[in-house]
């Protein structure tokens, strides 16, 4: 089966990883992101990579990389620069 994690269980995971201080604010957003793998698992199919693979490229892109290169269009990192997060 794959992982199905919230929003908050990775952004625990990327805390535990880089110490990073969660932000928890709260929503409205009444949108649902649950996915369902099921007619893809009966294919056959098998995921090579997990949550933690992802964080780890992200991690490792981001140490080579200021995020001001990740690209200005991205609307979270604009967020975070208006905030002035680092």
């Amino acid at each position: 089966m794959f992982e199905n994690f919230s929003i908050l269980n990775i952004a625990k995971k990327i805390q535990e990883r880089t110490g990073a201080k969660l932000i928890i604010n709260k929503s409205v957003d009444i949108r649902s992101y649950k996915q369902d793998s099921s007619r893809l698992i009966k294919t056959g199919f098998k995921p090579k990579y997990n949550v933690d693979v992802a964080i780890d490229e992200l991690l490792q892109y981001f140490s080579k990389n200021k995020p001001n290169n990740f690209g200005d269009k991205n609307f979270n990192l604009k967020m975070m620069k208006k905030l002035n997060v680092q």
